[in-house]
């Protein structure tokens, strides 16, 4: 009997183990299917922008020259605290040259950054990289690839005057800004970096036209207040009268109240530069001009404007807005221009004050207006012209838009609000106090 339950408990244990290898057999069925495969996949690495800024003394051995103060040198090998800007002179820093050190192509611009202390001594400064105006054009470099070695060089103006004695300029840095260039390609194409924008925001008072291709250029964008400063040099010093031209406001501009030379001069030795093609302010406004006659040779250079001479039938003004003025003469005074020959249109003045004052015979303080001071032709036309809130003084012959108007020449369209026009009472001329109108035109 013992025998049979023993027998019986050991076919029940046997079966249960049975049926439990079963259980873990069908449990671990797909263990036993799944299998595993792998390789080593290529390292995937993202890009990396690294451009550097080397300099040379002999142009050959480069060193890294970020975060050193390089020193102006001059042809005598002037010590650096002996180096003192005047008219006339130039100075230079060591070669530089831009190297990108990473792995991804770039694009990059160089900039002068930095500028501390009487910052106004800079306006009389010209900077240059071999020979050209810092226009901030942008330059390319593959990964690894040195860029080509240039020189910086800085000019005073021989016309600085007096007013730049004893200043100084320092903290002057040279900054290279750079991004992404759209070079590489992968499975998103090449341009998924076509709008990379630089990170360090350029200077926006550096200068932007680039006149060097005048000869084959028809068109000049000016969009801040140096490139207004270079375009007035081409023209006054550089002769350049940009007949055929079209010269471009590409922004608002703030003159700050510094001392304008008027566009457009004669001079006394006899020369003389006119502004002969089109400024086109593109519907911007120029801030806070400010001319004193003082500044000046009374005798010859006496248009006083924005513009001083317009002298060409085709010449042209149009779609400007000047807000903010103190424009003072000795004949031929507006805001706009002094002396035109050619076509002024939707020109706009306010809150100006346009003053005009006896000099000598040639100079009586006479043709002012707000926009105009006198039209020299008969073919010449002002016209879609305004002037808010100004105040004219003038010898003789002043009108609200125009000063004096030549027989012949149109005036249309124009309109005055607020402005009122006096006489400054210290004309000699026989007609003294004479065509002082708060009319369009003051005389005809």
């Amino acid at each position: 009997m013992n025998n049979t339950k023993t027998t019986k408990r050991a076919l029940l244990s046997s079966v249960t183990a049975m049926l439990i290898c079963v259980a873990m057999l069908i449990g671990t069925t797909f263990a036993w299917f799944t299998d595993t495969a792998s390789t080593a996949v290529n390292k995937i690495q993202s890009g990396k922008l690294d451009v550097a800024l080397q300099m040379s003394t002999d142009g050959t051995n480069w060193e890294s020259a970020e975060d050193k103060t390089l020193t102006f040198k001059t042809a005598d090998n002037r010590a650096a605290d002996q180096i003192l800007w005047e008219p006339g002179c130039t100075y230079e820093l060591p070669q530089l040259r831009v190297v990108n050190n990473g792995n991804l192509a770039l694009k990059y611009k160089i900039q002068i950054t930095g500028i501390n202390g009487d910052a106004k001594l800079n306006e009389v400064i010209d900077w240059t990289i071999n020979g050209a105006a810092i226009n901030l054009t942008e330059e390319y470099l593959s990964a690894g690839q040195p860029g080509a070695a240039f020189t910086i060089k800085g000019h005073m103006q021989e016309t600085a005057g007096k007013d730049y004695q004893n200043l100084t300029i320092d903290g002057i840095g040279i900054t290279v800004v750079a991004t992404q260039d759209t070079v590489e390609n992968d499975s998103y194409g090449n341009k998924y970096d076509k709008d990379a924008t630089y990170e360090i925001p350029v200077n926006s008072n550096a200068q932007t036209v680039d006149f060097t291709n005048y000869a084959t250029a028809t068109e000049f964008v000016l969009k801040n207040y140096t490139d207004l400063k270079a375009f007035a040099k081409e023209l006054n010093v550089n002769g350049k009268s940009f007949s055929g031209k079209t010269v471009k406001l590409g922004a608002d501009i703030d003159l700050g109240n510094t001392e304008w030379t008027p566009i457009g001069q004669t001079r006394s030795n006899g020369t003389a530069n006119y502004f002969q093609g089109t400024f086109d302010g593109d519907n911007h406004t120029i801030k806070n001009l400010a001319i004193s006659a003082s500044a000046w040779d009374e005798g010859a250079n006496y248009a006083a404007g924005l513009f001083g001479f317009i002298d060409a039938g085709g010449a042209t003004i149009k779609n400007l807005t000047i807000d903010g003025a103190r424009v003072e003469g000795h004949h031929w005074t507006g805001a706009v221009v002094g002396y035109l020959t050619g076509t002024v249109k939707n020109c706009h003045v306010k809150n100006a004050t346009v003053i005009s004052t006896h000099a000598n015979d040639d100079a009586c303080g006479d043709k002012v207006g707000a926009v105009v001071g006198y039209i020299n032709t008969g073919d010449s036309v002002v016209s879609g012209c305004t002037a808010y809130k100004c105040t004219i003084k003038a010898g003789r012959d002043a009108g609200q838009i125009v000063g004096c108007n030549t027989v012949g020449a149109s005036v249309l369209d124009c309109k005055a609000n607020e402005v009122t026009v006096g006489a400054t009472g210290d004309c000699t001329h026989s007609n003294a106090g004479g065509n002082i109108k708060n009319d369009i035109v003051g005389r005809t």
